[in-house]
């Protein structure tokens, strides 16, 4: 192969894949995320702060306290758009791999409850 020169605006998205395919390796070894598993880890958005989602299309609001309740979080960027109130996207994130996963918090407050 001669001298490959990938374009900038293309760079991010390789970058990105690298990025999705280490995480889901980590994933798939269950040594790492096994209970307190983040949407944003979840889905590999990137959305954290620092991530390479947030530097294209922001950090997201469930970033850093609600990446395991983000249905509850208005403006979320799920399915490739922002998401409304909780009422509005209910019926979206109900088919969210991630709100059916057994890492998102549907306790509602509930957790240490006896």
């Amino acid at each position: 192969m001669k001298n490959q020169r990938i374009i900038p605006k293309y760079q991010a998205c390789f970058l990105h894949e690298q990025q999705q395919l280490i995480l889901t390796m980590k994933n798939k070894s269950g040594t790492e995320w096994e209970e307190d598993m983040n949407c944003w880890e979840y889905n590999k958005c990137g959305r954290e702060k620092g991530g390479l989602g947030a530097k294209l299309h922001g950090v997201c609001p469930a970033w850093p306290d609600n990446g395991q309740q983000c249905a509850r979080v208005a403006g979320t960027f799920c399915g490739g758009k922002v998401q409304g109130t909780f009422v509005m996207k209910l019926l979206t994130c109900m088919k969210c791999g991630f709100y059916q996963s057994e890492h998102y918090d549907k306790t509602y407050g509930k957790k240490n409850a006896a």
